[in-house]
C-alpha cells in the first residue's frame, strides 16, 4: 500500500466512530442517517487530501469493521463526490436524504447540474423509483422533455399567437404608421415622369425667378460656385438656367453676370 504523506490516522478514527455510531443506535439506519453519514465520511476523506487515502481507508475499514458493508474503494470515491456535489446545497442535501444510497449513487453518476438533480431526486421521491426506474428515466431524458414544455408553455403564454389581437388594440394602426413612416416612404419612393431630384432647401420645387433670386442673394463666391455646380449636375434644373427666354427678358445667366 502507497504510504501517505498527509496525516490520515486522526481522519481514519473519526470516520471508523462516526460508522459504529450510526449503527449502534439504529440496527437498520434510515435513508437520512446513512446518506448523513456518507457525507462526514466524503468531507473526512476531501479534508485528507489524497488520492490513495480512499484505498487506504477501504483497506482500515474492512480490517476494523469487517461486519459492515458498503465501504469498497468504489462507494468511498462516490461518498467523496456526493460531499463535494452538496456541501453548498444544503437544500438539495436535505432532499437527497429522503432516497436510498443506491438512488443518490445513480443521481451522483448521470447527472451533471443541479437543476437535474433536483428534478430527479423529486421524481425518484414521489413516485417511488427503484435504481433501474430511475435509470432509464434518465435515460430517456425525461428532465430535458419536461424543461422543454414548460418553455413552451412559457412562451405561449408571453408571445400569444399573431392574429388574436383585440379591437382596442388595432385601433388607430394605420394612422400611426402614416405619422411615422412618412417621412421615410417621401424620400425614399422613386421619381415620378416630369418630378426633378430633391436637393434640399426645396430647391427642386423653386420657379427659376425665385432660383435665381437665390444664387444672387449668396453672400460669398465659394458658396455661390457651390451651388452653380449642384444646380448644373441636374438635368430638369439646366432646362430651367438655360431655356431660351420670353421677349423683353434678359437670359436666367444674364442675370446672374
Amino acid at each position: 500500500m502507497k504510504t501517505l504523506k498527509n496525516e490520515s490516522a486522526t481522519y481514519v478514527e473519526q470516520i471508523v466512530s462516526a460508522i459504529e455510531s450510526c449503527y449502534e443506535k439504529n440496527a437498520e439506519p434510515t435513508n437520512a442517517q446513512l446518506t448523513e453519514l456518507y457525507s462526514l465520511i466524503g468531507k473526512c476523506i476531501c479534508q485528507q487530501g489524497e488520492k490513495a487515502f480512499v484505498a487506504h481507508l477501504a483497506k482500515l475499514l474492512a480490517d476494523k469493521l469487517p461486519q459492515f458493508g458498503g465501504f469498497s474503494m468504489r462507494n468511498l470515491r462516490r461518498m467523496r463526490g456526493f460531499y463535494q456535489t452538496y456541501e453548498n446545497q444544503p437544500e438539495l442535501l436535505h432532499k437527497a436524504q429522503a432516497l436510498g444510497w443506491t438512488q443518490n449513487a445513480v443521481i451522483l453518476d448521470c447527472c451533471n447540474t443541479n437543476e437535474q438533480r433536483s428534478f430527479y431526486i423529486k421524481l425518484a421521491a414521489e413516485k417511488k423509483l427503484s435504481k433501474l426506474a430511475l435509470m432509464k428515466a434518465i435515460a430517456t431524458e425525461v428532465f430535458e422533455a419536461a424543461t422543454q414544455e414548460t418553455v413552451a408553455k412559457e412562451c405561449d403564454h408571453c408571445h400569444p399567437a399573431v392574429g388574436i389581437a383585440t379591437q382596442e388594440e388595432a385601433v388607430g394602426t394605420t394612422d400611426a404608421v402614416k405619422t411615422q413612416c412618412g417621412t421615410f416612404v417621401t424620400v425614399c419612393e422613386p421619381l415620378r415622369q416630369g418630378d426633378a431630384p430633391s436637393m434640399g432647401d426645396g430647391i427642386s420645387k423653386a420657379s427659376p425667378d425665385n432660383l435665381f433670386r437665390r444664387l444672387l442673394a449668396i453672400p460669398t463666391a465659394i458658396e455661390f460656385t457651390r451651388k452653380i455646380s449642384v444646380y448644373l449636375k441636374h438635368p430638369s434644373l439646366q432646362t430651367q438656367l438655360f431655356k431660351p427666354p420670353h421677349m423683353g427678358q434678359s437670359p436666367p445667366l444674364a442675370v446672374m453676370a
